[in-house]
This record gives structure tokens, C-alpha cells and sequence, in this order.
């Protein structure tokens, strides 16, 4: 294919120089995981923002579909760079050590009194716990016990699809792989609606995830944005007419937005957006505290909903949520230094013997 030189140094602009990039994708988990926070701190606490997710855009649902957009941004790449062993191992101490801390968390305030898990996981404690540290509790006939983690089990998912696609050769193939998402996804919530069966919005996490793999290629330079763009705007649409069938529906119980169309789309849209305007801007300078957030919005995602009934008092407003933000980031400062990080160094010490320069 004829490349102008006008489109090479394009590329070269946009290839990624020292740690701005690592910079780029903290300052988006930072976003995410104070739009989570809020959204869980404002459901009891603040009814205009309860009011807001639930008719305008929910802000849970943006927060960790930037953290999708975050993980199909990286995650191919990682296991391209090494051996899938590596990758694994890497993961594996990234995402357990801090989230068994966590789920054991979770279970000791449950028997205090001080926080609620599914009755099924009570009724059967040691299989309830076992299935859900696996993080993939669903594959046990479990549910998550909190409902958060569902995310988690995502993730893993999206990382075995990317262990196959790359074993089979076909993890580089990012724009056709986006592309069948997007089909699959709109075929699933489209059919699903012609049964007349009703269920959860299904597909939406793993076509930003497979979105953010194609922009990754772009910012790279494998993909101009004459061929990017053509994807972003069938991300789009995908969502608006994936989700075209919940025009007319209404939330159930407690499920703020959930179920609509409009807050659910706009989530995912304006998640889209955030995370290419970041992508546009990422040779500028970043506020060092989003930054920071970013480093650490692991631990926030995992700890914040256990301090919620712990340190949110009875008032209403925004004070509550201010209050459950800047707990929730003490309490993960200390558990990043003192679980997330000593972790992730073993991780990377461990993955470091399994590389092929290491076996010389």
C-alpha cells in the first residue's frame, strides 16, 4: 500500500517517546475510577447525581468502560512483546494478590454485620469464597460477591480471547477482529430482543476493549487514520442501534440507568470520547495527582465499596461522596505500597526469568 509521506510523518509523531505514554493511560484510569466512585458514593447519598446516571449518562458504566477502552489499548501489545508465560505470570500477581485481599475484605465484613454479599454465597460460604477468587465465579454457578468484580471476570475473559487469537496468529488482525465484535455484539442484543428475551446489555465492554486494541495500532503507526476511523464509526453505531430496542424501557429496581437507553449509550459513547481526546493529548503534560489516582485506581476500584459502609455518614449531598473519594484513596495508597506494588515487582522478576534472554 502507497503511504504518503504526509501520513509518515504523521506516524512518527504519534509513536510513543519515554514514559508519556505509561502517563496517558494513568491519567484515563484516573478519570475512570472517579467516575465509579461517585457513582457508587452518590446512589444512597446524593439524589441529583442518583437522578443524573440514571436519565442523563451513567457514570458507573463510563467509568469502567474506560478502563476497557484502557485494557484493549495495552493488553495485546504486553503479549506480543513477550511469552504468553510471561504475560500470565505479569498478570496474575497485577490482578490476585490485591483482589483476594479484597474478596477475604468482603467476607470479614459480612460476618461483622457491616456490609451485604448474595444470600447463595452465605448459604455455602467455603464454595461460595473458592469460586469467586477464581475471579470467573459465574463458570461455578456463583455470583460475584460484589457486584463490581463482574468487571474483573471481563478482563480475564478478554485476556484468554487474546492468549487464542495470538497462539492462532491473528491477535495483529485488529481491525477485522473489532469489526466481528461489533457484528456479534449487535446480532446478540438485536436477536435477543426479536425473542423477546430479556437480559442484561451484552458485548459492549469487549468491543471497546477490541476498539481500543485498533488504537493502539494507530498511535503506533500500523494503521493510518484513514483506516481507523471507519472502525470508531461503527463502534458508534453499533451502540446506538445495540441498544436502540431499550428506548422505550424503564430502569428496574436499583438499577440507576442501567436499562436505558440513553444513559447507557451516552456512557459508552462519551467513554469512547474521553479516552481518544486523551489519546490525542498524550505528549502533554498530565496533572501528577490524576496520575497518581491512575497508579493506584486498582486498589481504589477494589477497596472503595467496602469503605462505603463504613465510613459514608447519613447526610445527603455531595460531602458524602467527597468523604468515600478521599478514604477510598488513603486506604489505596497504603494497599498499593503494601500489596499491589511488592506484588507486581515478583511478577515482573518471575516473568523476567521466563524470557528467552534469560534461558541463554
Amino acid at each position: 500500500m502507497f503511504t504518503s509521506p504526509g501520513e509518515v510523518e504523521e506516524r512518527a509523531a504519534r509513536r510513543p517517546r519515554g514514559p508519556g505514554r505509561l502517563r496517558f493511560l494513568d491519567a484515563c484510569r484516573g478519570i475512570a475510577v472517579l467516575l465509579v466512585v461517585v457513582e457508587h458514593g452518590a446512589e444512597p447519598h446524593w439524589a441529583a447525581m442518583t437522578w443524573f446516571s440514571a436519565h442523563v449518562v451513567q457514570l458507573g458504566q463510563m467509568g469502567v468502560t474506560v478502563f476497557f477502552f484502557c485494557s484493549g489499548f495495552i493488553i495485546p501489545v504486553s503479549i506480543e512483546r513477550g511469552t504468553l508465560r510471561s504475560f500470565w505470570i505479569r498478570r496474575f500477581f497485577r490482578l490476585y494478590p490485591a483482589f483476594w485481599v479484597s474478596l477475604t475484605c468482603t467476607y470479614l465484613l459480612w460476618h461483622a454485620g457491616r456490609m451485604w454479599i448474595p444470600p447463595v454465597l452465605t448459604d455455602h460460604v467455603a464454595a461460595g469464597f473458592a469460586a469467586n477468587a477464581t475471579m470467573m465465579s459465574r463458570v461455578f454457578g456463583q455470583p460475584e460477591a460484589i457486584g463490581l468484580y463482574w468487571t474483573l471476570r471481563v478482563e480475564l475473559v478478554f485476556y484468554l480471547a487474546c492468549t487464542v487469537l495470538h497462539a492462532r496468529g491473528l491477535l495483529q488482525r485488529s481491525v477485522e477482529l473489532a469489526y466481528v465484535v461489533m457484528g456479534g455484539t449487535l446480532a446478540l442484543n438485536l436477536g435477543l430482543t426479536v425473542l423477546d428475551r430479556p437480559t442484561k446489555i451484552i458485548g459492549f465492554p469487549f468491543v471497546a476493549m477490541f476498539v481500543g486494541a485498533v488504537l493502539h495500532r494507530w498511535y503506533a503507526g500500523d494503521l493510518t487514520w484513514r483506516q481507523t476511523r471507519p472502525v470508531l464509526l461503527a463502534a458508534a453505531a453499533t451502540v446506538v442501534l445495540g441498544l436502540a430496542p431499550r428506548l422505550f424501557r424503564h430502569d428496574g429496581p436499583g438499577t440507576v440507568g442501567l436499562g436505558r437507553f440513553l444513559p447507557m449509550a451516552l456512557a459508552y459513547l462519551a467513554a469512547g470520547a474521553v479516552f481518544l481526546l486523551a489519546l490525542r493529548l498524550s505528549g502533554r503534560r498530565w496533572p501528577r495527582s490524576l496520575v497518581g489516582l491512575g497508579v493506584i485506581s486498582y486498589s481504589v476500584y477494589l477497596f472503595h465499596p467496602l469503605l462505603v459502609p463504613i465510613v459514608l455518614p447519613a447526610a445527603r449531598g455531595p460531602v458524602p461522596v467527597l468523604v468515600l473519594l478521599l478514604v477510598s484513596i488513603g486506604v489505596s495508597a497504603l494497599t498499593y505500597r503494601l500489596i499491589e506494588r511488592p506484588a507486581i515487582r515478583i511478577g515482573h522478576r518471575l516473568a523476567a526469568r521466563d524470557s528467552p534472554r534469560a534461558r541463554r
